[in-house]
């Protein structure tokens, strides 16, 4: 039986019987928390910033053994071992990722006897409102529980080309975030965390649950969603800077790669028009069709540059996953 860690902080004056609600939840929760393993092959693109091993928490969201989770532990993956809090191993398919909202869906082959989460909704969420985060950690073999708080709500931008207009900022952080659930006291689910971030004193980065209802369906016929348009890719990393956008990185092979964008680089236009911050830059790259050619203006030390560049849609860069090959032994 999986060992739990509780870091809690019982600062909340006005709470009463908080450390009961806690307990309540936890041992509610314990068996639709899972930890899994994914095996990417080595020559998938994703492999050269994220490993061929990764590792999270995940959720059981319905008795047909789909689990949810953060897309970046899972996209590529070819085989995925899942254990659950009792010892039960079962070995699991990517079912999709989506990369808008970060979320990733895999299913257990042959489920049995496995019980569902409560989801509940984050669009009420507000500053101050008690959380807790609970999540497998592999370095301490152990589910860690963390309560804290909303710290704010607001938009997020990623250096990956990612943008949520809305989400949760947590804190304290949970030292076990990837795919971490984040329930409100009543044991709903409200946010599965994606990322630490380090400003202040350190805080979790939660994707609200309602990103998960918008592609449920089509995650699980489709494993992408199909019913909006693609947005460009070009393989970008990027970080605000005071003269416009500047390259942190591009991926290998990835249309900025090979247009010619290096470490470095100060954009400052896309198509002419001009770029100052990192949502500019994003709204206007998504903008434009999937395989339209644009042009973006650079300059490197100091001397302006144009490129052109073809877009493409993320999914052609990337698999979304396979079937597992590999099995327990039992």
């Amino acid at each position: 039986m999986l060992k739990t860690i509780y870091q809690l902080s019982f600062e909340h004056n006005g709470h009463g019987g908080l450390r009961d609600q806690i307990i309540k939840v936890v041992e509610n929760t314990f068996a639709s928390i899972v930890r899994f393993q994914a095996v990417i092959p080595e020559d998938r693109h994703s492999t050269k910033v994220l490993g061929t091993l990764r590792q999270g928490t995940g959720i059981v969201v319905n008795s047909q053994g789909y689990i949810l989770t953060v897309g970046y532990l899972v996209m590529e993956a070819t085989e995925i071992q899942v254990l659950f809090a009792d010892d039960r191993h079962f070995n699991a398919e990517v079912v999709g990722v989506d990369f808008e909202s970060g979320l990733g869906l895999i299913r257990v082959i042959d489920p049995s006897d496995i019980e569902a989460i409560t989801l509940g909704k984050a669009s009420r969420v507000s500053p101050d409102q008690l959380t807790l985060t609970i999540g497998d950690s592999v370095e301490a073999q152990a589910r860690v529980v963390t309560n804290g708080r909303i710290f704010e709500t607001g938009p997020f931008i990623g250096y990956w080309e990612y943008m949520l207009e809305r989400a949760l900022y947590v804190v304290p952080q949970n030292p076990a975030f990837g795919g971490s659930p984040l329930f409100n006291l009543e044991g709903e689910v409200i946010g599965i965390v994606s990322l630490q971030l380090n400003q202040h004193q350190g805080m979790n980065l939660a994707i609200p649950i309602e990103l998960f209802y918008e592609v449920e369906s089509e995650l699980i016929r489709y494993g992408r969603v199909l019913s909006r348009q693609p947005r460009t890719w070009i393989g970008m990393y990027h970080a605000p800077y005071q003269k416009g956008i500047i390259v942190v990185d591009v991926m290998p092979d990835g249309p900025a790669s090979e247009a010619g964008l290096q470490k470095g680089d100060i954009v400052t236009h896309i198509n002419e028009q001009r770029v100052r911050t990192e949502e500019q830059f994003l709204l206007q790259l998504w903008a434009i069709p999937v395989h339209k050619k644009f042009q973006m203006t650079f300059s490197r030390q100091n001397v302006q540059h144009v490129v052109t560049i073809e877009g493409i849609d993320f999914y052609e860069f990337y698999h979304i996953g396979g079937e597992s090959t590999q099995f327990f032994d039992q």
